[in-house]
């Protein structure tokens, strides 16, 4: 059987199960916000043995890794209170995931650490990934050294979170150009560690999805849109499908397992003079898009994957 770890509104996962149904296969669903009220879950020590006991525990056999939620707390609960409780939840969940022996996508203390862009362009590198002239630093000085040595030709985003949650809206952080303003603005703002990179001109750019030796890669052409060149996410552009060189499919799979995860949704910029330079890894991002815009088979390779051929 396959355990799903992931959500209510995960709708990667909705599309997913969808197939399972359609295929007959054996799955459950944990949506990990739900975890108190529809799943009990018991930790046994029978002589040698550690046993987690929950829905199907004996039947598990591969889990897919999506999205976790925590639960909501009561709101009678004070800041401190829900601030502990959080992290008692967060402890158990990442001790649960601990004692379950089957085949991962991908094992969650993995994909926790190949979230780390350091990591991501430390690997990439040692890989010998064309990569952009970077910076990661908080320092107004360095930072302004580098836009002008770059003769301001630079981007900023974020270290790790592209999402800011503001009291009603979530807000989606884009990648955008360094201009003068900005860079007289950061002396005076909050000292956060952000990358700074070269700005690249791009041919296109690329969605290279890794599940284990398969890869599918994507194109957009974000440069026919004003509001899209430095970030693609700004509009819906349509993905089509794109025939990666053999050596650059080779890098994308060893970059994966280098990281210790089972799957990968890479961006990569193609430049004009047809030069491949990764930007980033993402080691559970979303590809049901790139599957509607392109007809490729990524959610069937994912369950081969999980139940085997």
């Amino acid at each position: 059987m396959l355990l799903i770890i992931t959500n209510k509104d995960d709708y990667t996962a909705d599309y997913l199960i969808n197939k399972l149904n359609q295929q007959n296969r054996k799955y459950y669903r944990l949506n990990t916000e739900d975890i108190f009220d529809l799943c009990k879950v018991s930790f046994k020590i029978i002589e040698h043995t550690l046993k987690t006991v929950f829905p199907f525990s004996d039947e598990i056999e591969a889990v897919w890794f999506r999205r976790v939620k925590f639960p909501v707390l009561n709101d009678m609960l004070s800041t401190k209170e829900k601030e502990y409780m959080y992290n008692e939840i967060d402890a158990f969940f990442k001790n649960l995931w601990e004692t379950i022996d089957a085949k991962w996508l991908s094992i969650p203390h993995f994909t926790y650490r190949a979230e780390s862009k350091l990591l991501q362009l430390k690997k990439a590198g040692q890989l010998e990934f064309n990569l952009p002239k970077s910076l990661i630093s908080s320092d107004a000085e360095e930072i302004s050294n580098f836009y002008y040595e770059l003769n301001k030709n630079v981007i900023i985003k974020p270290l790790y979170n592209n999402r800011y949650r503001g009291d009603a809206l979530d807000w989606l952080i884009y990648t955008n150009k360094l201009t003068d303003e900005k860079l007289e603005s950061l002396s005076k703002a909050a000292p956060l560690h952000s990358i700074y990179q070269e700005c690249i001109q791009k041919k296109l750019e690329l969605r290279v999805t890794v599940v284990g030796n398969e890869v599918f890669a994507a194109s957009v052409d974000s440069q026919n849109h004003s509001a899209t060149k430095t970030d693609w996410r700004r509009k819906k552009l349509k993905f089509k499908s794109f025939e990666l060189p053999e050596m650059i499919k080779t890098k994308c799979i060893k970059l994966v397992k280098d990281l210790n995860i089972s799957f990968g949704a890479i961006d990569i910029i193609l430049t004009p003079e047809d030069k491949y330079i990764f930007l980033e890894i993402n080691p559970n991002g979303q590809w049901a898009w790139i599957e509607f815009d392109t007809e490729q088979k990524i959610s069937q390779s994912i369950i081969e994957y999980l139940y085997g051929r």
